[in-house]
């Protein structure tokens, strides 16, 4: 399992864009850490994150190990409250879920512009986020994190 984790991290590595679908739990986490730091590196040798990012989050009880010490989000609330709010999006009430999925994937997005914006230089560019759905009649875990990096050259 490890020879195979390490692959992936080198492919990771050297990729600019990263696509996660189906991403139980900590595997979203553990990609859009990847994505903010893992991306080639700059003109000037600096990592800068990848240039474009879909993570499609899926359950969120699941791979709790994933979870990156350096995620941010994880670190703005308790691991009681952390636990409450995946229960919450786990929830039969789809408000109940759909209020907690948003909660926690824009606490995600929050940490991931926070970790690009000490990693990479101020040349690099502009980074978007967005915070997208599609029809629930595919999925009711139904959000996509997008990001893109906009660069600053033209």
């Amino acid at each position: 399992m490890c020879a195979d984790a390490s692959k992936l991290a080198t492919v990771i590595a050297s990729a600019d864009m990263l696509i996660g679908l189906h991403a139980c739990g900590g595997l979203t986490d553990l990609l859009l850490h990847m994505a903010a730091t893992h991306a080639p590196a700059t003109d000037s040798g600096r990592r800068r994150g990848a240039s474009q990012f879909l993570v499609a989050p899926c359950c969120f009880n699941k791979h709790p190990h994933l979870v990156s010490p350096q995620c941010n989000w994880a670190r703005r609330c308790s691991a009681s409250e952390r636990a409450a709010l995946f229960r919450l999006a786990e929830s039969k009430e789809r408000s109940t879920s759909w209020r907690a999925m948003l909660i926690i994937n824009r606490l995600r997005l929050s940490a991931v512009l926070d970790t690009m914006a000490t990693m990479r230089s101020e040349d690099v560019g502009t980074l978007e986020l967005r915070l997208l759905q599609f029809s629930d009649d595919f999925s009711l875990r139904n959000l996509v994190l997008q990001g893109v990096l906009r660069s600053s050259r033209t």
